[in-house]
């Protein structure tokens, strides 16, 4: 299994931003001296962008997490911001202000709103719905093959909130051709964040033998199948990624020859998308603590070994070993969850490994 990574930069690239990492805000504030106003924009801007990033439900819940930790610290959270307007009134101040809002997937504000669990739905595990449609060029097959495979595929690479969509994709002929509106809706349906749209088709090749020198009959069929599909963000309706992919396959019944292609192609587009992903994913690896519980410090060096061959991780270091105790920092943007579940994949057959806790960015191991 490869390792999720997260996909906040994504999120935070495909918002309609001046540039990739921030977000231009217009606010009023008003106050009883200038200050005061200017200061009370300056929060409406951060509010405004905290109200994009965290769903309704979350802004509710930690509503004094909010208060006490974001917006009472907002003019930390802004690269810059103008006064377009400013008016005195009779016993205070209105200020209209144009505000940058740093969004960087580093920047102090993300990694507040990490630290505090705030945006943990999206950014570490978000909800994915593929959909293909699919179909045989000689015979009617209204199979999934394709789908599965693709989505597999993510389930593969760490995405485990996966959509059940059994019963939506019977509705569209062609979902590959949705327009905006029609993926918003049907995103929304599902309340999922991301949703993978397309179309698979395979087609009867011939005998395999009419490709060798003699042509000679073998009773070895071949099938070819494309796979066309798009992953689309449901929170603004921008199109992250759009492919093709073929794969061919053979056996000896046209039918599973057919399914065998589709399956393959499906696996390469779900490979592809799921890259994509991570490569959006790549430059926003989160700050996180694992504690190492071991017999000897020979062990830490086989962990150490282990989390850079993760998928996700960098900057790992060794910050302090005491009495059979060592604590490594790193940057990774995946749940301690999967990375436990990777570290396994890398130990099992050398050591023991045991889950002792784990909370938001914390993870605490046993291994022997």
């Amino acid at each position: 299994m490869k390792k999720i990574t997260l996909i906040l930069l994504l999120i935070i690239s495909v918002f309609y931003c001046s540039n990739a990492f921030a977000k231009n805000i217009t606010v009023t504030g008003v106050g009883i001296t200038e200050a005061e106003a200017t200061n009370d924009a300056l929060r409406n801007a951060v509010e405004t962008a905290v109200g994009v990033l965290v769903d309704s439900t979350t802004i509710v819940d930690k509503n004094m997490v909010l208060e006490d930790k974001i917006y009472a610290h907002s003019r930390g959270f802004i690269n810059q911001y103008s006064i377009i307007n400013k008016q005195k009134m009779a016993d205070a101040w209105k200020i209209m202000i144009n505000a940058e809002v740093d969004l960087n997937p580093n920047s102090k504000l993300m990694n507040e709103l990490t630290k505090y669990g705030l945006i943990d739905h999206i950014l570490r595990n978000p909800k994915i719905a593929v959909i293909i449609n699919e179909k045989n060029r000689r015979y009617y097959n209204q199979g999934s093959a394709a789908e599965i495979a693709l989505t597999n595929a993510f389930i593969e690479a760490g995405f485990e909130n996966m959509v059940d969509i059994s019963q939506e994709r019977i509705k569209y002929n062609n979902p590959f051709n949705l327009n905006a509106d029609e993926l918003h809706t049907l995103a929304s349906s599902m309340q999922a964040d991301i949703l993978i749209v397309g179309n698979a088709f395979s087609e009867y090749v011939g005998d395999v033998g009419k490709f060798l020198p003699k042509r000679k009959v073998t009773g070895t069929l071949s099938c070819r199948a494309q796979v066309e599909a798009k992953m689309y963000f449901a929170r603004n309706g921008k199109i992250i990624a759009s492919d093709t992919k073929n794969a061919s396959a053979v056996d000896i019944s046209e039918s599973v020859a057919s399914k065998k292609a589709l399956t393959a192609a499906g696996n390469k587009m779900g490979e592809l998308l799921s890259s994509k992903l991570l490569e959006f994913a790549s430059g926003n690896r989160q700050p996180m603590q694992l504690v190492v519980i071991s017999t000897g410090y020979d062990k830490l060096n086989v962990v150490e070994n282990a989390l850079i061959a993760v998928s996700g991780v960098k900057n790992v270091n060794l910050n302090d070993y005491t009495e059979g105790k060592g604590i490594f920092t790193m940057h990774y943007s995946g749940s301690p969850k999967t990375l436990f579940e990777q570290l396994q994949k890398h130990l099992e057959y050398n050591y023991n490994i045991e889950l002792k806790s784990s909370s938001y960015n914390e993870l605490t191991i046993v291994v022997w």
